[in-house]
């Protein structure tokens, strides 16, 4: 038993369309995904925030972009946001942004594409920083972590 359904012109499209997207390889698109990560005040007085994405363009190329902000106390250290892109079988490259403006200031974009990598990229780790200056001039520190997979 076989049925025919009438079709209109903008079902036929839609399925045309469907079916070429279904059709496209995983690798064509583009995985973007997300961090918001807030640091401090375990060992320090001030905190840190960073926010942004992380863009999988292709297998050895990620673009990055966000904010970081140094939220106070100002003792001329900052807030400091650490990317490292992780090699599959081993190896990585970091690349880190800083925040030592002044107190209160709006948070500091930024954005970069790396290199073509000659190794297949498989995460990113996003690390978020805050460094004070301890009572005695030491430096004390607390982070977030984030590990972002494709």
């Amino acid at each position: 038993m076989s049925f025919h359904l009438p079709m209109t012109k903008t079902a036929a499209l839609a399925l045309t369309v469907g079916g070429l997207a279904a059709l496209a390889p995983a690798s064509a698109v583009a995985a973007v995904k997300g961090f918001d990560l807030t640091a401090g005040t375990t060992a320090t007085p001030g905190n840190a925030r960073g926010v942004g994405t992380v863009n999988f363009l292709g297998p050895q190329r990620v673009a990055v972009k966000g904010t970081i902000n140094d939220i106070c106390p100002k003792d001329g250290y900052g807030a400091y946001v650490e990317f490292k892109f992780n090699f599959k079988g081993g190896g990585y490259a970091t690349r880190v942004v800083s925040d030592q403006r002044k107190c209160k200031a709006k948070p500091k974009a930024f954005a970069f594409t790396t290199p073509k990598f000659g190794h297949r990229v498989v995460s990113v780790g996003v690390t978020v920083i805050e460094i004070d200056q301890a009572a005695g001039g030491d430096r004390i520190g607390d982070a977030a972590r984030q590990l972002v997979t494709r």
